[in-house]
């Protein structure tokens, strides 16, 4: 058998693809008789071409239901953060007068926790997929998550409303604005 350098090898992969898609069912007899080479060369190159074109049909699944559960996600965000943002006051002769009421405390916290455990879960779901890959212990991510990304469709009350439940959560130990935190 002959050696081909790379160059030579992608060629003839390209060829037996272009065979193929005019005759699926080509043997590898028949493509070694075709492009004169090597029937185990031709055959090793169709396997590989097979094994490809089936791991680009399994990662293209892959990401559609990963993007089907992200969109899932993001409805399920906006949701909760309609209850974080729930309630209205207003003044009324003088005094203020709540037209909606506010989420409870507790209201706030499990829509909180929700939003997390959900983008933990999802952000699992991308990693087992293969959208992420780890690098010597490290972990190089495409997109970076932080609060300041669930929060930047946040209206300004909102924002302030999250601050105040987390001076009420967070111990005085950090001793930071809550600003900094947004």
């Amino acid at each position: 058998m002959a050696k081909y350098t790379q160059e030579q090898t992608d060629e003839f992969k390209e060829k037996i693809r272009q065979i193929m898609v005019r005759m699926p069912r080509v043997t590898c007899h028949k493509l070694a008789e075709q492009l004169k080479i090597d029937k185990d060369f031709a055959n090793r190159l169709r396997n590989e071409i097979l094994k490809d074109s089936a791991e680009n049909i399994n990662k293209q699944t892959i990401n559609e239901e990963v993007g089907k559960m992200e969109n899932e996600f993001e409805e399920m965000a906006l949701e909760l953060w309609r209850i974080l943002g729930k309630g209205k006051t207003e003044v009324v002769d003088d005094k203020k007068v709540i037209t909606e009421p506010y989420p409870t405390n507790n209201e706030i916290i499990h829509a909180i926790r929700a939003l997390t455990e959900a983008k933990k879960k999802l952000f699992e779901i991308k990693f087992d997929a293969g959208v992420f890959s780890r690098k010597l212990g490290e972990l190089e991510i495409e997109t970076k998550t932080t609060i300041d990304k669930l929060l930047e469709n946040a209206t300004p009350e909102l924002k302030q409303q999250f601050n105040e439940i987390l001076k009420k959560i967070l111990p005085d130990k950090r001793k930071r604005e809550p600003e900094a935190l947004i």
